[in-house]
C-alpha cells in the first residue's frame, strides 16, 4: 500500500508539471514583434519634369492623326471680245462668293477647300452677256485652277451693229419749198421774181 500511494504521488507531481507546460505561453509568441524597417519616400524633386512634345491632333471617331488639308485656289482672267482686252470690274461668282476683276482683269479666290466650284460671270445688262455658261471646276486639296472667262460687250450683239451700220438721214422739212432741182425744171423763186418785176413795170407804165 505504501508503494501505490508513492506512485500515485509521483504521476500527481507528474501531471501537475505537463499542465504547468500547456499553460504557458510559447516563448516565440511571447516575444514582441521587431520593427519593420522604415521604407524610403520618393519626394517630388527626386521625380522626372515631364517633357513637353508635339503630339498630332487626333480624330475622337477614329483614334487617328487628323491632318488639315491644305487649302487650294481659283483664278483666272476676264476678256472682254468686242475690244480683245481684259475687262476690269466685272462681278465673277465662285461658287457662293461673288469676287471682282481687278484693273488688269484678273480675278482671284483663294482659301478653298478641296470640292467642286461653279464658276460664272454676274454681268449686268448694260455690261453685255457673256460667251459661256457656268463652269463647274473640281478642285483638289491644295491645288491651283486657272479658268479664264470671256463675254462680249453690247457692240458687239447683232442690233448694236445693225444701227451702227444704218445711215442716219436728216428729216426733210415739209413747211419749206423745193428751192432746186437736177432734172433742168425751172424753179420757184426766179419765176415769182418775174411776176413780181412785170407788175411793177405795169404800175410804173400807167402812171406816167
Amino acid at each position: 500500500m505504501r508503494k501505490l500511494g508513492t506512485l500515485l504521488i509521483v504521476v500527481g507531481v507528474l501531471v501537475l508539471l505537463a499542465g504547468v507546460e500547456l499553460g504557458a505561453p510559447p516563448a516565440a509568441l511571447a516575444t514582441t514583434p521587431a520593427p519593420l524597417p522604415d521604407r524610403p519616400t520618393i519626394t517630388p524633386a527626386s521625380m522626372p519634369a515631364p517633357t513637353a512634345t508635339d503630339t498630332p491632333a487626333t480624330d475622337t471617331s477614329g483614334g487617328e492623326p487628323r491632318r488639315e488639308e491644305p487649302l487650294g485656289r481659283i483664278t483666272g482672267t476676264v476678256i472682254d471680245r468686242t475690244t480683245s482686252a481684259p475687262a476690269p470690274g466685272i462681278p465673277v461668282a465662285v461658287g457662293e462668293v461673288v469676287v471682282t476683276t481687278d484693273e488688269n482683269g484678273n480675278y482671284d479666290r483663294n482659301g478653298l477647300p478641296a470640292g467642286s466650284y461653279r464658276v460664272a460671270l454676274q454681268l449686268p445688262p448694260s455690261r453685255g452677256e457673256p460667251a459661256q455658261g457656268p463652269i463647274t471646276i473640281p478642285l483638289s486639296a491644295g491645288a491651283t485652277v486657272i479658268q479664264h472667262l470671256a463675254f462680249r460687250s453690247l457692240l458687239a450683239t447683232p442690233e448694236v451693229q445693225a444701227t451702227a451700220a444704218t445711215p442716219t438721214t436728216a428729216p426733210v422739212p415739209t413747211v419749206l419749198p423745193n428751192t432746186g432741182g437736177t432734172d433742168g425744171a425751172p424753179t420757184v423763186i426766179p419765176g415769182l421774181l418775174l411776176v413780181l418785176a412785170g407788175a411793177g413795170l405795169h404800175l410804173a407804165g400807167r402812171q406816167r
